[in-house]
């Protein structure tokens, strides 16, 4: 813990020990220091649990006491406030909220959060984010967008995704693979994120550790960068990297190689390659 006056166990008032023998039992923190958590909580995003539950996302841990009053949520499209509103326990930075009126398909709605606080007292004035009831996604719905197959010294591979439907997609209904020499599926591993909800003309970014990411590139929009707990391992040369859905439809496929790569890059650990068109082929070189 960095500061024990902060009255919040997030996240933000823990940091890795910086002790020699990397811990302090029965000592001071080696991180010990003032940490004043002066920000507001944050409506990230919401995911549904069925078309009359979601739940809210917040980045950090609220006061469980205000976060289950009803009347600090509001749905549009004629649905208002929730029937009941429960923090989750342990962390307290969800809480499902429970409507009067059920979802409809194909329709964006949006939640709106107010007079939410923290644990230091730091009070959400009004924050809106989307909400909406999703759809299996079918072949080409969902694109690979880019990929590091190569990445720095001890770094990690992610892949990105580009929903160009219209439809609303709940990506833990998806699957990312690979194929052996033979061409059969392996490595079959479930997206499980619980809002990983990808909307129609956006992208999602899957990674297996945030912090590398965080220390390599420039993360504009840390709510579209989602950990997993685990992905295929893919070749630094040539690979296979497979999309699909619950019933093994075959969403998309790429089949890349680091010749792809711009001639003139003379360390190509680390350099994504990015796709140009949606809407073009996967599998066009050019593209």
């Amino acid at each position: 813990m960095i500061d024990i006056k902060n009255p919040s166990a997030a996240f933000g008032n823990w940091k890795a020990s910086e002790d020699p023998k990397d811990g302090t039992p029965g000592q001071n923190n080696s991180v010990d220091g003032i940490n004043k958590d002066e920000h507001a909580p944050m409506l990230l995003r919401t995911y549904t649990i069925d078309s009359a539950t979601i739940v809210a996302v917040f980045d950090e841990t609220v006061d469980s006491i205000v976060a289950a009053k009803t009347e600090n949520y509001q749905v549009d499209n004629g649905i208002g406030n929730p029937s009941f509103a429960i923090p989750q326990s342990p962390l307290f930075n969800e809480v499902v909220l429970k409507l009067s009126v059920a979802f409809k398909t194909k329709t964006i709605y949006q939640l709106t959060a107010e007079n939410i606080s923290d644990c230091a007292g730091n009070v959400i004035v009004s924050n809106i984010t989307k909400a909406e009831l999703p759809e299996l996604a079918d072949t080409n719905d969902i694109v690979i967008n880019e990929i590091l197959f190569n990445p720095v010294s001890n770094g990690y591979d992610y892949v990105e995704f580009y929903n160009r439907s219209q439809k609303i997609i709940d990506m833990n209904q998806l699957y990312v693979s690979t194929r052996d020499a033979t061409g059969a599926l392996e490595t079959i591993i479930q997206i499980k994120f619980n809002s990983a909800i990808i909307f129609s003309w956006r992208v999602l970014c899957f990674f297996r550790k945030q912090i590398m990411v965080e220390q390599n590139y420039v993360v504009k929009d840390p709510d579209k960068m989602l950990q997993l707990s685990s992905l295929p391992s893919f070749s630094d040369d040539d690979g296979i990297l497979v999309l699909l859905n619950q019933n093994q439809t075959v969403i998309d496929e790429l089949h890349y190689d680091h010749s792809w790569q711009f001639a003139l890059i003379i360390n190509e650990a680390g350099v994504a390659l990015e796709r140009i068109d949606y809407n073009k082929p996967t599998q066009n070189q050019n593209n």
